[in-house]
């Protein structure tokens, strides 16, 4: 009995039309037949012509909310954009996925905490077991293209790469260019715009490698 209300209150919290339609009628999405998209109330998912999901394992969305949260979370996908799971991605609620026109995010399994951004305008590869923190942002674009004044403007993207087994604290920043290595901790409020070697440990003021060789459970 006790199973039973607990799968019912489970039930509750997911939005059962949006549930049926992505996972059953919606073509943008491939999912394998063991992977579902489960969109918890409060989801907002948004699929431009031409984007796609593809799962081989299920993305849970909005997670975490309570009755008395009244948060989203977003799962936005441009034109052309692509988005692969191989084994599992969370996101709490507060959070937001953007993936911009052709471009593309490809993630191992990737757990994320409330509030957190994800931008990608070009290319975000995580590894597995990556688990960001609250308040986390990662973009690899500045967002508007920087330069000199009357002169051409530099690159405004560049891929971030994020390997295994990567714990991104809270309200840290990862962006464009930033390779992470296996292992590695990245300290709450650290800046990262370069690389990080596999099992090093960041600080912020300034970002800094404080450990080496280091390991963490999760």
């Amino acid at each position: 009995m006790r199973n039973l209300y607990n799968t019912l209150i489970k039930w509750s919290k997911i939005s059962l039309t949006k549930f049926i339609y992505y996972n059953f009628f919606c073509k943008k999405i491939h999912r394998e037949k063991h992977a579902f998209l489960v969109p918890y109330r409060g989801s907002v998912i948004r699929l431009r012509k031409g984007a796609a999901i593809y799962m081989k394992g299920n993305i849970l969305l909005n997670t975490g909310r309570m009755w008395n949260v009244r948060e989203n979370c977003y799962l936005l996908l441009d034109r052309e954009a692509k988005l692969q799971v191989e084994e599992q991605m969370f996101m709490a609620y507060g959070s937001r996925m953007e993936i911009g026109d052709g471009a593309q995010v490809k993630i191992g399994s990737m757990g994320c905490n409330m509030w957190c951004t994800l931008i990608c305008l070009e290319s975000i590869t995580m590894g597995k077991e990556v688990m960001l923190g609250w308040n986390v942002t990662v973009m690899d674009g500045n967002g508007h293209p920087v330069g000199y004044e009357g002169q051409q403007t530099r690159k405004n993207t560049k891929p971030v790469i994020i390997g295994n087994h990567v714990w991104l604290c809270n309200g840290c920043h990862v962006m464009k260019g930033s390779k992470i290595g296996d292992g590695a901790i990245i300290g709450a409020r650290s800046f990262i715009s370069g690389r990080v070697k596999a099992g090093a440990m960041t600080s912020p003021m300034p970002t800094k490698v404080i450990m080496e060789d280091v390991g963490w459970n999760g």
